[in-house]
């Protein structure tokens, strides 16, 4: 039996597919099997909103976490389908002041984020064989923090 994202051979397929097979199981343990929010579901609309550009501006400001634009393994517009899945696990409760959050966690874990960048993001070792696409990315904080904030979110109930 394959893992999800597993093809039949052993190996796993793109990034991108892993991501989305990432996402699919988070929002089934979060939502429930059968409950996973459409766009213009009720429970998606209910959802305070949260402003994805300036999340990606604060993410921006600091360079010291963020590869530069000429780096990145993927263009803005690819960034901002990441970041909105990876805002959809910002709960109900934790949207008012996120940006403000964000940028706390940042400079609160400056010198973890600075070295995940040196050592993963564009230009390192990994990354010339085409590993850590995220790393360096300006969502990549975003997942960063929220990985911290409620590491159990991806995990099974």
């Amino acid at each position: 039996m394959t893992r999800p994202g597993e093809q039949r051979d052993g190996s796993y397929g793109s990034i991108e597919e892993r991501w989305r097979d990432q996402v699919r199981k988070t929002e089934r343990d979060v939502y429930g099997a059968e409950s996973v929010p459409s766009a213009g579901s009720p429970q998606a609309a209910a959802a305070r909103p949260l402003d994805a550009e300036a999340i990606l501006a604060a993410a921006e400001r600091f360079t010291w976490a963020v590869a530069p634009l000429s780096e990145r393994h993927w263009p803005l517009s690819t960034s901002r389908e990441f970041l909105d899945v990876a805002l959809r696990a910002v709960k109900d409760d934790e949207r008012e002041g996120y940006v403000a959050r964000l940028e706390a966690f940042v400079e609160r874990h400056r010198a973890r984020l600075e070295e995940l960048l040196r050592a993963y993001g564009p230009g390192s070792k990994p990354a010339s064989h085409g590993r850590n696409a995220l790393v360096g990315q300006p969502e990549s904080l975003v997942i960063c923090e929220r990985m911290e904030s409620n590491p159990f979110l991806n995990r099974s109930q």
